[in-house]
């Protein structure tokens, strides 16, 4: 039997995991809800944390999501370790989830710090987003921007995940 292709096969809930400080978190959430009724006329469950221990020492762990962005406040003096240190304790929990590396600071953050996460990104292997959370105006659209990849990755619209090439696929960087 043929299905109907004008059918959305979008019917579970799309689940993304945001790790980054509470206030980040807290700004992401609110964007990201807005967009994806906007976008999709869908909700989704977003997990929020400040770290990946925290989720795995619970009583009841919850380490299935669909998709993770990591998302780091360069503002931060210890901003890139942060993400460091969330990707390591990422790969052993969330085996099968796709991740997204955001720098929610990207115009007041120092140079460095960006620096240093486009290179964790490249040493990763993982898709890289540039974002300023504590403007309304960037904050929605990198919320927008990370639904989007989610979405597209995971295949929640259309039925079909998608590989993000990086530019390490595009065989940009060596």
């Amino acid at each position: 039997m043929a299905s109907d292709m004008s059918e959305n096969p979008w019917t579970e809930e799309l689940s993304v995991l945001i790790l980054s400080t509470n206030t980040f978190c807290q700004k992401l959430k609110q964007a990201m809800t807005y967009a994806s009724k906007k976008l999709y006329n869908k909700e989704i469950k977003l997990k929020l944390a400040e770290d990946v221990e925290s989720i795995c020492l619970s009583p009841q762990p919850d380490t299935f999501v669909d998709y993770v962005a990591v998302v780091v406040d360069t503002t931060m003096p210890n901003g890139s370790e942060f993400c460091k240190e969330k990707l390591r304790l990422l790969e052993p929990n969330y085996l099968s989830t796709r991740i997204c590396l955001v720098n929610g600071s990207c115009s007041t953050g120092p140079l460095p710090v960006a620096k240093k996460l486009v290179k964790l990104a490249d040493e990763y292997n993982i898709p890289f987003i540039n974002g300023e959370i504590m403007d309304n105006n960037s904050c929605k659209l990198t919320g927008e921007r990370i639904l989007k990849m989610a979405v597209i990755s995971t295949g929640f619209q259309t039925g079909i995940p998608v590989l993000i090439p990086t530019p390490k696929d595009l065989e940009l960087i060596s």
